[in-house]
């Protein structure tokens, strides 16, 4: 389905089914009979003739072809069907009823909110031509709810790894509570032989048997009536194989071969000659320098290469990695014929730039090609083959200058010979195979990692990997790195002749190949856990490293001083000559140790390129630093013990703690159990227990199938499933819970069970090692953090009352909402969900459930989105003073405190437009620093110290007009002399001109007189952002009250999917003018709220007796007023009553006031806290309710609460978001607290009905 998939755009509109009507009639004639004659259905019943009818008649389709429509109704036959599971693979929108019968995976269905997967409609189907036109109108949501349900289905849970484990479990657990089979029998012939299959063949063969069966139906599709020579070339079709010289090509073995042939052509080669003393010269400071600008280079252009990687393809950044090695070669080599300095320089930042796409390319083919349990000895071969590049060069070198005894340049021969071995790396490039061609020896293939990639998302990507803690704990490393290398450089070329050097080159390359091969292997090997190999290989280092720097400390205080030329026949050679052998064992060691870490904490192949290039980056800074002190003329005693401090200060302290960190990736082998969380939702769990038999069954699994089943789920969903202590900090969209459950092998019925009957318990077994590991998604362990970014998002886009209402306006009609006018005569219906604006600053949600009847209560979430704010002027246009341009506005609220001073303020709002003959509202949002107000210095003593008017000191500036000193810039003046915006007598003639300008243009507006009037306010413009040690905070502005209005609309949106069991009304209001006292039409003291419940009330009465039922809707309601409260300032402990001080990150908290400024009451309280409870445990976060109280010689502010409550006769209780900073221009609360916050609104919507009848008097 996957391979044949097309556009959405090139699906047929149109609904699509086809079935067999007499095994449903109920459910399959009603869809009969809805879509009978209709344009946009394609709806048809398949009479089979009989068993072996593979046509069943004009009207059969294959599910292949099923994917070409964009709609596919899903419905029940006889009990579930099973055709649901290949619907969900096409990139169509399913459609299906409200089931009877559910499937492991119905319990992911979500039909509605931001998440939606799925579309359900009514059994009859009544809704269904509805739903279809609503979604043919919005092809963006169409698209958006495909996307969701590739996401949650297709690309997760119903993969073909993900299948193959859950029918081995099915296995397992029906063996386990079977009688106990010999697995042996004897034939005819009297031999023992083993009875059935493994499991693993079982599989392959019926991967197997798929294919033929898929090769087949395309065959079918094209006769009515295949022939057996059609089926047999089907077959043989089918049976191809790809030849063995195509994957011993495309494997990862021979790939990082080539690369590693890549890099013996290129920087071994590069090493060859720095190792021979800097580049063969006599004199390594002009080497070094260039050098230096090559790693300066490599400092930006690794990590530039890496990002471009992911977009432009790693085969195409390391050809081009090939293109710069050789000219820098040449350079030495002119240089040293006849003196041309510059060459050096040029060639050296032309290496930087090749360089720079080769080391973000390499490593990442050498680590991302290869499987986790190879990658050790995968990273020796590249490493271990570029150290060819040294061992020949240095072979060549020591067999051109064996007789040159003392100290000076190699022979001119040398640079020809490796100029040409460095040519060979662009065709060698050319052999290297993209990573979604690669065979793996578990037949996977990962996709193609440059498809849909951005550079801008790559960008953010990297961005965030360079924040990642685990990642910091390897740059200390790399950047030290390379200060032995240039230390080496300068040691061997002041004491030692050229024979010497180039002999110390070659067994330096014996060295660092050795040290590949052995930790290649020694990493890969099982006899220990990863994290005690990592802690034990630390501790050799630091003995080691400690060692030798000791023992070359020695040979510098002997050589220093001395006119000393070290040659393989003098004495003393050997002392000052192994113990460079060693240093380079070392530097190699600590290189595949990092790169071997790196390796685990990162799996996909996009991250590892990232990794991978931003690591490099940082080695670059080392390397940079390193060759400018090499390049300095610094004497080698004071550079080794600058490579001293690096190596024993930053190294082995970044060693020990990656290696104290190497408890965050996984062996391969074995995986963790299957976790699966479908057996409450499905009301009965199955237990295992581990059979001897059984691990008998395990072995041969355990050995190589099962981990390379776990391995390709992680490489294909990119997941951070190689550091088991950290999966349980899921980032999926849905986090696997931590208990073991197993879906059941048959679809039970939905039992019925009581609102009120609280969920039974189910104990779990302990999980076995048996288990297939799989992460499974799971709503019930929903993480507050999932909140934290859309509401910083929802915060900065939206920082005026009117964008914040269009905002909630648009989630609501995306989930659904109809939105309705009071000037209109409403249309209500039982399930149905509407919303209504007064002002386009207030709003007024709600949701019917299914089995509402008049009279009964409503769960109602109220409070504020309006904030503090300073609003224009209606004549915002002031007179220039000294040369500013001033904007007149007024405070809103306790607006223009000492905290607008010097603040970025932008300026938005709404904008009244004639068009057409009428007038219609725009929204605009000027988000740039537009406007601030300047504080005066202390310098002027008193006059800055306040208090302040702010009607004459606290007036924003917006420009310059130096037009009375004759300047003849843009300015105000200046536009004046132009004419009046707009003409006399219009609205823009008393705005600022300039402002008009900015704002008709950002509008689209050519008629300045169009603008009939507008209301815009000024905002910080700094955007909200998480921040903290661990990002534990969020600070934005207009805190006070975004936050608790923007939880409750969530927590609506998210309560919709329980809304068929409710008798109940579900409703959030958010109000304007809370901060100026409610007493406008749109705010609470208004109408607005008793309205909308009237109307509702009006709807569904019968007889007349409407003030009767709306009294009874009255009394069987309850509101929560939801205004944020004061979080405990650390600093100002004596202003909070003890034990009524709520907390950041911990939950909403209660306010209460004993002189009513607040409408809680002991009954109100004990219905939200019963409310909140019946939900611990469902979430991975559960929310506190805390409880706040000011002292008794402080004043309380006032909500919304008390006067709803008291004109409705509604029980109410406040209860709000902690924050610090209240009316701040801006403030801060804890990063959990929104989605703290949808959780406990959600709890009092979903369980408000059932705790009611608790109280019930």
């Amino acid at each position: 389905m996957q391979s044949s998939e097309i556009e959405w755009e090139k699906k047929v509109p149109k609904v699509l089914w086809r079935g067999a009507v007499k095994t449903n009639k109920e459910v399959r004639g009603a869809l009969m009979r809805v879509t009978e004659g209709k344009s946009w259905a394609d709806v048809d019943q398949v009479i089979w003739k009989s068993r072996t009818d593979v046509t069943a008649g004009s009207a059969a389709l294959p599910i292949v072809d099923h994917c070409n429509y964009q709609f596919l109704v899903h419905t029940e036959g006889r009990s579930y069907s099973g055709r649901g599971k290949y619907l969900l693979n096409c990139a169509s929108i399913m459609i299906t009823h409200k089931a009877e019968w559910i499937e492991p995976h119905s319990h992911l269905y979500i039909p509605t909110g931001p998440n939606q997967n799925v579309v359900e409609v009514e059994r009859d189907f009544s809704d269904l031509e509805a739903k279809v036109q609503e979604l043919l109108r919005d092809p963006e949501r169409a698209k958006t709810i495909v996307k969701n349900s590739l996401a949650t289905f297709r690309d997760r849970y119903l993969t073909p790894t993900a299948e193959a484990c859950y029918w081995r479990e099915l296995f397992l657990s029906w063996a386990d509570v079977s009688f106990q089979p010999d697995p042996w029998e004897i034939d005819e012939d009297g031999i023992e032989k083993i009875r059935g299959v493994p499991f693993e063949t079982f599989v392959a063969k019926s991967v197997l048997d798929v294919y033929i069966g898929a090769v087949r139906r395309r065959v079918y599709n094209m006769s009515s009536e295949p022939t057996e020579q059609d089926i047999y070339h089907a077959d043989r079709d089918a049976s191809k194989r790809v030849s063995r010289f195509t994957r011993w090509y495309r494997s990862p073995l021979f790939n990082v071969i080539v690369v590693g042939m890549i890099s013996f052509t290129q920087p071994g080669i590069w090493n060859a000659l720095n190792n021979v003393g800097a580049g063969g010269q006599q004199e390594p400071y002009l080497v070094n320098g260039a050098n230096s600008l090559t790693f300066g280079i490599m400092v930006f252009g690794c990590s530039l290469f890496a990002i471009l990687a992911n977009k432009f393809g790693l085969k195409s950044i390391l050809l081009l990695g090939t293109l710069g090695y050789a000219p820098y070669s040449a350079s030495l080599y002119v240089n040293n014929r006849y003196g041309v300095e510059w060459f050096v320089l040029l060639g050296g930042a032309t290496c930087g730039i090749a360089a720079s796409a080769l080391w973000a390319s390499e490593g990442a083919i050498a680590l991302g090609y290869a499987d986790v349990h190879n990658r050790g000895k995968f990273t020796g071969i590249w490493l271990g083959l570029r150290e060819l590049g040294q061992l020949i060069g240095s072979s060549i070198q020591l067999s051109l200058n064996y007789k040159s005894g003392e100290r000076g340049k190699v022979g001119y021969t040398t640079y020809i010979v490796l100029i040409a071995l460095q040519c060979l790396g662009l065709p060698l490039a050319l052999l290297v195979s993209p990573p979604h061609k690669v065979y793996h020896r578990d037949g996977r293939k990962v996709p193609d990692p440059t498809k849909n990639k951005a550079v801008l998302k790559e960008v953010q990507r990297w961005w965030a990997l360079l924040r990642d803690r685990r990642f910091f704990l390897l740059v200390p490393v790399m950047i030290g790195f390379n200060w032995n290398n240039t230390y080496q450089g300068i040691y061997l070329t002041k004491y030692f002749s050229v024979r010497a050097r180039t002999l110390g080159s070659l067994t330096s390359g014996v060295a660092a190949t050795f040290a590949n091969i052995f930790w290649g292997w020694f990493y890969d090997t099982k006899f220990v856990s990863r994290p005690t190999l990592a802690k034990v290989t630390w501790g050799i280092f630091s003995l080691l490293m400690l060692g030798l720097f000791g023992w070359q400390v020695a040979n510098e205080k002997m050589y220093a001083g001395s006119k000393v030329t070290l040659d393989w026949d003098l004495s003393g050679f050997g002392r000052g000559f192994a113990v460079n052998v060693l240093f380079r064992f070392m530097n190699e060691s600590h290189y595949m140790f990092v790169y071997w870490i790196l390796g685990a904490f990162f799996d996909d192949i996009e991250t590892l390129t990232l990794a991978v290039g931003l690591l490099r980056s940082f080695e670059s800074v080392g390397s940079c630093l390193a060759f400018g002190i090499g390049a300095a003329k610094i004497e080698p005693m004071a550079n080794l013990i600058v490579a001293f401090v690096m190596k024993m200060t930053r190294n082995p302290p970044s060693l020990r703690k990656a290696a104290s960190n190497a408890d965050l990736y996984a062996d391969p082998s074995p995986p963790r159990p299957l976790r699966h969380s479908s057996s409450t939702t499905l009301g009965r769990a199955h237990t295992t227990a581990s059979l001897p038999h059984r691990q008998q069954l395990d072995r041969a699994a355990e050995r190589g199938w099962r981990s390379q089943v776990v391995s390709d789920y992680r490489n294909r969903h990119s997941i951070a499933a190689t550091y088991p202590d950290l999966i349980d900090v899921d980032d999926q969209d849905y986090p696997a819970p931590s208990t073991h459950q197993n879906p059941p092998p048959v679809p039970p019925k939905i039992p019925e069970v009581p609102v009120e009957q609280a969920e039974p318990k189910v104990e779990m077994s302990k999980p076995t090692p048996s288990h297939c590991w799989i992460p499974v998604p799971a709503r019930s362990k929903e993480d507050p953090a999932r909140y934290t970014k859309p509401f910083t998002d929802y915060m900065t886009r939206n920082p005026t009352i009117f964008h914040a209402v269009d905002a909630v306006a648009q989630d609501l009609d995306k989930d659904g909402y109809k939105k309705l006018s009071e000037r209109d005569s409403w249309e209500l219906k039982a399930g149905g969900k509407y919303y209504v604006e007064r002002n386009g600053s207030s709003l007024i949600a709600f949701a019917i459930g299914d089995k509402y009847a008049s009279g009964n209560g409503a769960a109602i979430l109220a409070g504020h989105i309006d904030a503090l704010t300073a609003k224009l002027k209606p004549i915002s246009k002031l007179r220039n003073k000294s040369g500013y341009v001033q904007l007149g506005v007024a405070p809103y609220a306790g607006a223009l405190s000492d905290t607008w001073w010097d603040r970025d303020l932008g300026i938005g709002g709404r904008v009244l437009v004639k068009e057409n003959g009428k007038i219609v509202t725009k929204l605009v949002k000027l988000d740039w620093p537009i406007a601030r107000i300047p504080t005066l210095a202390p310098h002027f003593g008193a006059a800055a110290n306040g208090p302040f008017n702010k009607e004459t000191q606290m007036v924003p500036i917006m420009g310059l007009d130096n037009s009375d000193l004759g300047s003849s810039s843009n300015n105000e003046a200046g536009d004046s002399k132009a004419g009046v915006l707009g003409g006399e007598g219009a609205f823009t003639a008393t705005q600022p001109e300039r402002l008009v300008k900015v704002i008709t243009s950002e509008l689209g507006i050519t008629d300045y007189s169009s603008i009939i009037n507008w209301e815009l306010e000024l905002f910080d413009t700094q955007p909200a952002q998480t921040g903290g040690l661990d990002r534990e905070f969020i600070f934005a502005g207009r805190i006070d009250d975004k936050l608790c209005s923007w939880a409750a609309i969530q927590a609506l949106l998210n309560s919709s999917a329980s809304l068929s069991t409710s008798s109940q009304i579900r409703m959030v209001a958010v109000f304007d003018d809370e901060e100026v006292g409610s007493l406008l039409r749109q705010g609470a003291h208004g109408n607005f709220l008793p309205s909308v419940m009237e109307r509702i009330v009006e709807e569904f009465a019968s007889n007349g007796k409407t003030s009767s039922a709306l009294s009874r809707t009255y009394a069987n309601s309850f509101l929560v007023s939801s205004d944020v409260i004061h979080a405990v300032n650390p600093n100002f402990l004596n202003a909070y009553l003890e034990n009524h001080s709520p907390r950041l990150n911990v939950g909403p908290a209660i306010s209460a006031d004993s002189n009513a400024h607040m409408t809680t009451d002991a009954v109100s309280t004990a219905i939200l806290q019963r409310c909140v409870d019946r939900d611990i445990g469902v979430r991975k976060v559960d929310p506190k309710l805390q409880v706040f109280q000011i002292r008794n010689d402080s004043r309380s502010g006032g909500t919304v609460g008390p006067m709803l409550s008291s004109a409705t006769g509604i029980r109410a209780v406040d209860c709000g978001i902690p924050q610090l900073s209240m009316h701040s221009i801006r403030a801060t609360t804890g990063s959990l607290d929104p989605g703290l916050g949808v959780f406990a609104f959600q709890s009092f919507l979903e369980n408000f009905e059932s705790v009611d009848k608790e109280f019930r008097e």
